[in-house]
């Protein structure tokens, strides 16, 4: 595409599918003097958000024969067309995942239909473990998703919280928006943050109010002190609650989990508690508004999932535990633009740490935040999806405070900036 401009006027073309397209700028001054050049950008998709709708669950049938998935085995999941998913234009999927039944340790990977299993890792568990994690991941060209089992027979569960579409006259279309600078902590009953300071009992709810303008936002829920095993579900203010689950626990541990929630008529979200009593954190980490409110960020674009991290052989970082007090930084890439990323969705795991502690995600160059991405467990695996800013370096900081662990990053979306 050419385009030939003046310095002060704004030109905006629209392209017909997502892609890497080539830019070519022609401007000329007042004295005939003129410059040409030509930029590669990747064009994203626009996200719809939806109520959670479950359209997997291996246990009842429901998307798949009623069967558990066989230890190296997979479930091929149809996704457009079908739960008020479009049958054409979807380009990626927002789904939680949960395991559950497990009789031995391994992990799940999520992948387009069509595409080779990637070497990466979205749910970790071991034997007897219900575990939920949110994944984002492009939909096949026969409009499918696979769940593929990693060593040991599960039953799996996917609930859809929203889709990525292509075309740009989407009238659900979402951006994101603002709140990208870094994450902010909106809710912790521990103190009475954002609502009463007590315990959320069994069928009891926290309603939160989000910006004026706001139609769905990321969150990273956190559950602690839990008083026995359930989970939590989140949904839009005015809705229904839904039969779907965001955060599975036992009783007395510390879990988060990324949630991608509409924000209702009245510009809140509610979180459900099942559980007989526990302490609520929420960290917001996106909000979604429209075009006009997009702020500089340019649409999202799934990607077949990338390990750009795992401190246990050298990828990305010299190999070796990070250790209490460390930091280990990220590079991230868009090979096919030549503009920068404004932020990345990450797939970070906690491999074997010594204690137990917490792992924050934040933009390289910037100061820490004060919140929590994921929750170590010693001896163990444990994933959460990250949505993070980058830095105007070109990488991401991962910071340990307490005790040594490998850890693990998938590369899942990119957001470019914006000319």
């Amino acid at each position: 595409m050419d385009i030939t401009s003046t310095p002060d006027l704004d030109h905006w073309h629209t392209y017909p599918a997502p892609g890497v397209y080539a830019i070519s700028t022609d401007v000329t001054d007042g004295i005939g003097e003129h410059v040409v050049a030509t930029r590669r950008v990747r064009v994203g998709s626009a996200f719809v958000s939806m109520t959670p709708t479950r359209v997997l669950d291996t246990r009842s049938g429901t998307g798949t024969p009623r069967r558990r998935v066989p230890a190296n085995g997979s479930v091929t999941l149809k996704v457009a067309g079908s739960h008020g998913i479009p049958a054409n234009g979807v380009t990626a999927v927002v789904m939680n995942v949960t395991e559950t039944d497990t009789v031995g340790a391994g992990y799940v990977t999520a992948y387009p239909s069509g595409s080779a299993l990637p070497n990466a890792s979205n749910l970790n568990f071991v034997a007897g473990q219900t575990v939920s994690n949110e994944v984002t991941v492009p939909v096949g060209a026969d409009g499918s998703v696979v769940l593929y089992s990693h060593s040991a027979p599960l039953d799996l569960v996917a609930d859809v919280q929203g889709y990525e579409q292509a075309t740009a006259s989407v009238t659900k279309g979402q951006f994101l928006a603002y709140g990208m600078t870094v994450p902010t902590r909106v809710l912790d009953t521990r103190s009475g943050l954002g609502a009463p300071a007590r315990k959320v009992t069994r069928g009891g709810t926290v309603s939160l109010a989000m910006p004026s303008g706001t139609t769905a936002v990321v969150l990273n829920l956190t559950v602690t002190d839990a008083a026995s095993a359930g989970y939590v579900s989140a949904y839009p203010s005015g809705s229904s609650r839904p039969n779907v689950s965001n955060v599975n626990f036992a009783a007395g541990q510390t879990l988060a989990n990324q949630v991608t929630v509409p924000v209702g008529a009245d510009g809140r979200v509610v979180l459900y508690s099942q559980a007989t009593a526990i302490d609520l954190i929420a960290d917001v980490q996106g909000y979604y508004g429209s075009p006009q409110q997009s702020s500089g960020h340019a649409n999202f674009t799934a990607l077949t999932p990338t390990r750009v991290l795992d401190t246990r052989n050298g990828i990305g970082a010299a190999t070796g535990q990070l250790q209490a007090g460390g930091v280990v930084r990220v590079k991230v890439t868009d090979p096919g633009s030549d503009l920068g990323i404004c932020f990345a969705l990450l797939n970070v795991t906690g491999v074997d740490a010594t204690q137990s502690g917490y792992l924050t995600v934040y933009a390289d160059g910037t100061a820490r935040p004060t919140a929590s991405n994921l929750n170590l467990v010693v001896g163990r695996a444990v994933p959460n999806l990250v949505l993070v800013p980058v830095g105007s370096d070109g990488y991401v900081s991962i910071y340990n405070p307490s005790g040594d662990v490998d850890v693990v990053a998938d590369l899942e979306g990119i957001s470019s900036d914006m000319l």
